[in-house]
């Protein structure tokens, strides 16, 4: 759960980098949301899921049961990052509508 806390603390972040560079918080939904999406796309190129079936074949293949687990817990990980930006990106966009 510790990584939902690091999420939070991107997506605050983020609403602070939009206050930095454009002095206002219209357009703070598009750096807190490019911040999950980013997240997501590393969480899915972790786990492996973007290659075809001989890679994957392969990789399962060569692949230690330790290797598949880290591979596992880093895609969830980087996957609970990108939630909390995701919602701050949709709720700052229902607030500034």
């Amino acid at each position: 759960m510790k990584y939902l806390l690091y999420g939070t603390g991107l997506a605050v972040l983020g609403i602070i980098a939009t206050f930095i560079l454009w002095g206002n918080f219209q357009r703070a939904y598009l750096m807190t949301g490019s911040i999950g999406l980013v997240c997501i796309a590393c969480s899915a190129l972790v786990s492996g899921s973007l290659a075809n079936g001989d890679k994957l074949r392969a990789n399962f293949a060569s692949d230690t049961r330790e290797t598949r687990d880290f591979r596992f817990k880093a895609s969830i990980n980087t996957l609970l990052l990108s939630l909390p930006c995701l919602a701050a990106a949709v709720a700052i966009y229902l607030v500034t509508l």
